[in-house]
């Protein structure tokens, strides 16, 4: 009878081992999940905050900022991001008007494994904007 119950209790003490294995591995793919969406969300604003930058010079257009825009998302690998400017003619600005620089990608566009967040989490975008203050010539 000894033997029985000991062979019961390694038996029990497997599928312990097999359900926290389980537990660990999605707790830390999740985690790896969440870094690498925060990971996105700063890159992304760091295409708009660089938009803006670029569109508030006054010797630039707002095709400059785009174009500066489009070059950081492909350097980051993020496809079907939305750029828009505000006002879209920025040579009639003056010195402190204010430009704003909108960017949203498509969640889908920014996750690592698709596994643990959906797009119900985020919503179906990620969205930012950067506004700044046109400068003097």
């Amino acid at each position: 009878m000894r033997v029985g119950r000991f062979s019961e209790e390694r038996g029990l003490a497997l599928v312990e081992t097999a359900v926290v294995i389980l537990l660990l591995l999605f707790v830390t793919f999740a985690m790896m999940e969440f870094g690498w969406i925060f990971h996105r969300i700063q890159q992304v604003n760091n295409g708009a905050r660089e938009g803006a930058r670029i569109a508030v010079l006054p010797d630039r257009t707002p095709a400059d900022a785009l174009a500066a825009v489009n070059t950081l998302m492909t350097q980051f690998r993020i496809t079907g991001a939305t750029v828009t400017i505000t006002p879209a003619d920025t040579s009639v600005l003056e010195a402190g008007d204010l430009v704003t620089v909108n960017v949203s990608v498509p969640v889908r566009n920014v996750m690592l494994t698709g596994l643990f967040l959906d797009a119900g989490f985020l919503g179906n975008n990620l969205r930012t904007s950067a506004t700044m203050a046109r400068e003097s010539p």
